[in-house]
């Protein structure tokens, strides 16, 4: 019963947008104020730590989600990540990158259904430099990346 008048008067996406902002003060890094946001375990990594990070998808309507990183040993080759989690080189001069998500209605997900872990948590030696990570929303079908529909995360590896 509680937990039913909670849900009538608290509307889901602010309970998504409040776990999302919990998730990541609990880190230690902010999240956009939009409709996607990139969220890590940490923004500077120390040798022998891990690594971990997460989408999280806010609001409503359908879209396309991506996800990519460049930098580091991956070099100015922008990488995106597939439904699989294994991320492949984009060559914006070919064909669209991979897809996260397919055409998603973000009003039909459930809360659970708005986190999309990207990368577990994992020891990242090696993998020394400067990443940046990108997340947008896109219109089915199109590469229309528009501002309030993308978030962009610099984290450091030692």
């Amino acid at each position: 019963m509680r937990k039913e008048c909670m849900y009538k008067v608290i509307p889901k996406r602010l309970l998504t947008l409040g776990f999302a902002a919990g998730f990541s003060l609990s880190t230690g890094i902010a999240t956009a104020d939009g409709q996607i946001a990139v969220v890590t375990n940490d923004i500077t990594i120390d040798p022998g730590e891990e690594f971990g990070a997460t989408v999280v998808l806010n609001g409503d309507g359908r879209y396309d989600v991506y996800i990519g990183v460049v930098g580091g040993v991956l070099g100015e080759v922008i990488h995106a990540f597939d439904a699989d989690g294994a991320f492949i080189p984009w060559d914006p001069e070919g064909p669209p990158p991979v897809k996260l998500r397919d055409n998603v209605d973000l009003a039909s997900l459930s809360v659970n259904e708005r986190i999309i872990p990207v990368l577990p948590r994992i020891p990242l030696d090696g993998f020394a430099g400067t990443y940046m990570f990108y997340a947008a929303l896109t219109p089915p079908g199109e590469l229309d990346f528009q501002e309030q529909y993308l978030d962009a995360l610099q984290v450091e590896i030692k």
